[in-house]
């Protein structure tokens, strides 16, 4: 009867308008409460009935709502099909019932908490969505500290900063965010954050390995370890050592490790003292790759370049530095396989003499 994208608009359009009626309530309840004489009769269910009812008949005349987000009825303006005005009405509907079934609702009534709503609202539609894919990811790149890896992600931050100010108030909120911020970006520093990165098979695309709509597999004894967020260098060690203990425990021979630093703008001097001492003496042989070129002047400064000692374009491109990975592995199953023949004959010659 109806078609997958009217389906789709419909589901779409009742979340987003109860949290736009909420939001509007919201709103209206500052400037009420600014405005209204003492003696003046204030429903809150009474006005967000009100208040959605004009927004919507505003919204399907193609006139100008009366709320303070406009997104459902710019979203109905230039919608098809017949659901998608019902999943509007249906969703004011359902924040004034809400409103009517608790007595004790609290609306946020101070101007800084609607503006809070107003901007991190919309983004609860896909927050259990994106709280599965940070777990899926957290679970493939550290699969012993998955929760820690959650914890220390963005999506912290953002529900810190968030509801904070809500729960506490704006001044206490607004400094539990802060410290709490300062707490997490610490917990970042100090444990490792990477994922492992492998190729699309007949390709030159590489991705992340192990989450929902990648393709990419391992490559044939070679490790990708690509650092998550830009300010990694802080956390060095605990990358080096997490990266090392994951290698060791592979089921499969390694020999050459390449990591990817695309998000990285410099290296501190920790950091570039750390890998020149822990990569000259290592039992693979390590590359760096998609370096800038701040990155590239402080290797070639600090001497990392001779312990790394690759060529220049395999430092800028991870496909080259693949290609002549690839070409070092070769090199070096075949002196595998001249030193085992050179000793098998030596070994010979001892017997045939005796």
């Amino acid at each position: 009867m109806f078609s997958e994208r009217t389906l789709q608009l419909f589901v779409d359009a009742v979340p987003t308008a109860a949290l736009t009626a909420f939001l509007t309530l919201g709103s209206h309840c500052t400037v009420v409460e600014r405005v209204r004489r003492p003696t003046d009769t204030w429903n809150p269910r009474r006005e967000l009935f009100a208040l959605g009812l004009a927004s919507i008949l505003a919204a399907l005349v193609g006139g100008m709502p009366v709320m303070a987000n406009l997104a459902v009825c710019q979203a109905l303006q230039g919608a098809s099909g017949r659901l998608a005005p019902l999943g509007n009405v249906l969703g004011h509907f359902l924040a004034f019932m809400a409103v009517s079934r608790l007595p004790d609702f609290e609306i946020p009534r101070c101007a800084i908490s609607v503006i809070l709503v107003v901007e991190f609202a919309p983004l609860l539609r896909n927050l259990p969505g994106e709280i599965w894919h940070l777990w899926q990811q957290a679970s493939v790149a550290s699969p012993n500290s998955t929760l820690r890896v959650l914890v220390a992600s963005d999506l912290s931050i953002y529900l810190i900063a968030f509801l904070s100010p809500l729960a506490f108030g704006i001044v206490n909120g607004s400094l539990i965010a802060v410290g709490m911020q300062v707490a997490v970006s610490l917990s970042r520093f100090a444990g490792p954050g990477y994922v492992q990165v492998g190729r699309v098979p007949g390709t030159s695309t590489y991705d992340e390995i192990g989450v929902p709509g990648s393709a990419a597999v391992p490559l044939d004894k070679i490790v990708i370890t690509r650092p998550l967020g830009p300010r990694w260098f802080g956390n060095a060690a605990a990358n080096t050592r997490a990266a090392r203990r994951e290698r060791r425990n592979l089921d499969r021979e390694i020999l050459v490790a390449i990591a990817d630093w695309r998000m990285v703008s410099f290296l501190d001097e920790t950091a570039l003292l750390h890998y020149k001492r822990t990569w000259s003496d290592v039992d693979v042989k390590v590359l760096v790759t998609n370096t800038c070129a701040t990155v590239r002047r402080q290797i070639q400064e600090c001497g990392l370049a001779d312990v790394l000692q690759q060529p220049e374009e395999t430092m800028v491109d991870l496909h080259a530095a693949v290609l002549w990975a690839q070409e070092y592995i070769k090199e070096v199953e075949s002196s595998r396989v001249v030193i085992g023949l050179d000793a098998r004959r030596r070994s010979r010659a001892g017997t045939a003499d005796e």
